[in-house]
Parts: C-alpha cells; structure tokens; sequence
C-alpha cells in the first residue's frame, strides 16, 4: 500500500505543469522613459507627433508572452486606430528598439519595446496629435 502512494506521489508530481513566475511589471522612471523616446526623436518629427502622455514599464523576465501581453494591452487601450498608411514600423539605429505607430484622424498612440535590454522587456505606451489627420490601413 505504501509503494502504491509512493507511486501516485511520483506520477502526480512528474506530470504536474510547472509551475513558472508571473511576470514582475515595474514602471520605467521617466528619465528612463525619456530616453527610449529620444531614439525615435527623427520619426516623431518626420510623422509631426506632437508627444502628450506615456507610460514605461520594464517586465522581467523579458519573455514571447510578456511581450505579447505588452501588444494586447496596447491593441485594447487604442480601439478604431489603425496602422498609419504610409509607414507605422520603425526601428532605432542600433536595431534593437521598435516603434509601433497607429493613428484616428490626428490622434496617435504609439508602442516602443526592446526585448533585448537586459533589465527585462522595456515598454513605451503614449498618445499624441500630428498636424493634420493621418492616412491609415484598414483594420481587422
């Protein structure tokens, strides 16, 4: 009788799901955040974004779901904005920081993320207004 629950202990145990850490959000000092937007100074001026609000965050460990939570939660808080028409991806000049723009009318919210910062997966989250209203893709 014991083997036997020594047994089902066992088999419980190896083909119990492991159990991972939840992803630690923190937020990104605005100096930090400052300077993740200063990369992408040239598209704002490009695109004529006038910046109003943003929000930085670091999540550890920079993992594919974190950064798939970051895109959802940036999709869900900008609904009927659309990719810009003309050019809604950019990159910094080392390569390692991506810029997501979507636009309604002469609104903008943008995303900024770097997966390879060793802090963890830093993200930027902001609105703002151009000049003049913007084209865009049409969503799904």
């Amino acid at each position: 009788m014991r083997r036997r629950a020594w047994l089902v202990a066992l088999t419980l145990t190896a083909c119990a799901p492991a159990v991972q850490s939840p992803d630690r959000t923190t937020d990104l000092s605005p100096q930090a955040t400052q300077n993740v937007l200063s990369s992408f100074s040239a598209a704002f001026a490009t695109l004529g974004l006038q910046v109003q609000t943003v929000q930085g965050t670091v999540t550890t460990p920079s993992t594919d779901e974190a950064l798939l939570d970051v895109v959802r939660r940036f999709k869900e808080s900008a609904p009927g904005f659309c990719p810009l028409a003309q050019q809604s991806f950019f990159t910094d000049t080392s390569g390692q920081q991506f810029l997501t723009v979507l636009g309604l009318g002469q609104e903008v919210t943008f995303l900024i993320y770097d997966r390879l910062n060793p802090a963890g997966l830093i993200s930027v989250i902001g609105r703002g207004t151009v000049r003049s209203p913007v084209g865009v893709k049409t969503c799904r």
